[in-house]
C-alpha cells in the first residue's frame, strides 16, 4: 500500500504549486513581432522594424489570483537609432467580473521616426484593473528626433467609448512623459495620465521644431481633468468629450494634460 500512496502524492504536486511563463526577447535589427498569451488572463504584443533595439518582456505569474484571475505584466524598453518604428500594445482579457467590471481594457503606444526615438513602457494587470506606467529604469516613456517623427498613447477602458489619448507629430524633437494610467477596478472607469488615491504623477509633452501636438478623449458618464482627489479646471458630471490641440512653429511644451471617467 505504501507505494500506491506515493504515487498518489507524486501527481498531486502540480495540481498545488503553479509557476510563471515568461518571454524575454532581445533584438537588434530587423522587422520583429511577438506576442505573448497570458493564459485566458491577458495578450501582450511588440512590433519593430528599421534599425531598432531593446527587449520585450512578458510575464504570466500563474498565481491563480481572486476570482481565478493571474497577476501578468509586460514591459518593453526599446530605441529607434536611424529610422524606424516601435509598437507596444497590451489587452486584459479577463477579470473579476461580478465585482470589478467587464474585461477589454488595452494600452497601445507606438514611436516611428526617420531619426531616432525611444519607447518605455510596462503595462500591468490583474483581477481588479489594468494599469500602465513608464518603464521602471526611465522617466520619459515617448521620445522621437527626425525630420518625420510620430508618436501615440491611447488607453481604452472595457467600453471602447471610454478612452485616453494622445499624439505628437511633426519635424524636429518631441519628448513625452506620461507616468501613470489606470483602466478597470469600477466598470468602465479610466484614468489617463491622472494618478490615483491623491497621488499626482507627471505628465508632459515638450518639443521643438514644427508639427502638431493633441490630447483628447472621452467618457460617457462622467470626465475630469486632473488628479483624483486635486482640484481641477474642468468637470463634465453626466460625461462628455475633451479635445486639446496645438499646432506650433518653434515648440511647445504642455504639462498636466492628465483626465480620468467613466
Amino acid at each position: 500500500m505504501l507505494i500506491p500512496m506515493m504515487l498518489l502524492m507524486m501527481t498531486a504536486i502540480p495540481m498545488v504549486f503553479a509557476f510563471p511563463t515568461d518571454l524575454n526577447l532581445n533584438w537588434t535589427g530587423g522587422t520583429i513581432d511577438a506576442t505573448f498569451i497570458s493564459g485566458d488572463d491577458a495578450i501582450a504584443r511588440m512590433h519593430a522594424e528599421g534599425n531598432t533595439y531593446g527587449t520585450f518582456y512578458a510575464v504570466d505569474t500563474d498565481n491563480l489570483g481572486l476570482y481565478g484571475v493571474d497577476d501578468s505584466s509586460s514591459w518593453m524598453d526599446s530605441y529607434i537609432t536611424g529610422g524606424g518604428m516601435l509598437e507596444f500594445e497590451y489587452t486584459r482579457t479577463d477579470t473579476g467580473e461580478a465585482f470589478y467590471g467587464a474585461p477589454g481594457q488595452n494600452s497601445y503606444s507606438q514611436v516611428s521616426s526617420s531619426g531616432t526615438g525611444i519607447l518605455d513602457f510596462s503595462v500591468s494587470s490583474n483581477y481588479a484593473y489594468m494599469k500602465s506606467y513608464t518603464y521602471p529604469t526611465a522617466f520619459t516613456a515617448f521620445q522621437a528626433t527626425g525630420e518625420n517623427f510620430y508618436i501615440t498613447h491611447k488607453l481604452t477602458s472595457s467600453l471602447a467609448d471610454n478612452f485616453g489619448a494622445l499624439e505628437v507629430f511633426g519635424d524636429g524633437s518631441a519628448s513625452v512623459t506620461h507616468s501613470y494610467d489606470r483602466s478597470g477596478y469600477t466598470g468602465d472607469s479610466f484614468s489617463f495620465g491622472a494618478g490615483t488615491g491623491g497621488c499626482v504623477w507627471g505628465t508632459s509633452i515638450t518639443t521643438t521644431g514644427d508639427g502638431i501636438a493633441a490630447v483628447w478623449g472621452h467618457g460617457d458618464d462622467y470626465l475630469r481633468d486632473g488628479t483624483y482627489g486635486q482640484s481641477s479646471d474642468w468637470e463634465m458630471p453626466n460625461g462628455g468629450s475633451f479635445g486639446a490641440m496645438w499646432t506650433y512653429s518653434d515648440g511647445i511644451t504642455v504639462t498636466d494634460y492628465g483626465f480620468y471617467g467613466n
